[in-house]
């Protein structure tokens, strides 16, 4: 906030405090899920992604546009915004992913910790929305939940919902010049489902 109130802007400090309160607003929502056991819907998680995740890449958007002498273009602004809530339903539901299925996460605290934590994860809420009277993965051990994700086809449905989203992303960046940095970040990013998608046919 000090770096940015140093521009001396006139919209700068609404900009930043209205992206910071819809961020708090969705981590707070997603704290509330967890801390009252109320699982969300898959729409809902969606929605909380896009407040918490996609503000911060919105706002760099926003200061952007009013830093840098652009044309106003309505339709590639849209595109933008877009691209933005795009990247941000990637991100997280790529890492809510990789925290039950990723080696990087099995050699570190972190592995699921998801689940120890209560949390309301994309594969998650997947399985309880489709199997509700299935009480088994509010008591069983990590790798006990990670069979039953499998079973649900959770896993398997969070990772098509990603490659969704990634074609999503692509396409918009086509859209958008082309921009081949952020493709090759996306595509590095995606890598991981190709690798696990081919253990399975192993």
């Amino acid at each position: 906030m000090q770096a940015i109130f140093k521009f001396d802007h006139l919209h700068v400090g609404s900009i930043l405090v209205d992206h910071l309160v819809e961020l708090h607003k969705a981590q707070g929502l997603d704290i509330w899920w967890r801390d009252n056991h109320m699982c969300p819907s898959e729409d809902e998680y969606c929605q909380m992604i896009t407040g918490r995740c996609g503000r911060l890449f919105h706002l760099a958007v926003e200061f952007l546009r009013r830093f840098l002498p652009m044309k106003s273009n309505i339709k590639k602004n849209q595109l933008i915004d877009d691209l933005c809530q795009a990247l941000a339903l990637f991100f997280q539901i790529r890492d809510d992913y990789c925290n039950l299925i990723s080696e990087k996460y099995t050699q570190n605290e972190s592995y699921c910790d998801d689940i120890t934590e209560g949390k309301f994860s994309f594969p998650i809420i997947h399985a309880l929305n489709t199997h509700p009277h299935d009480t088994r993965l509010s008591d069983v051990l990590k790798q006990e939940a990670i069979k039953l994700l499998h079973q649900f086809d959770s896993i398997e449905y969070t990772r098509n919902i990603c490659l969704t989203v990634v074609n999503k992303c692509n396409e918009l960046i086509d859209k958008l010049e082309n921009n081949l940095y952020l493709k090759m970040i996306i595509n590095q990013l995606s890598a991981i489902f190709q690798v696990h998608a081919e253990n399975k046919v192993k």
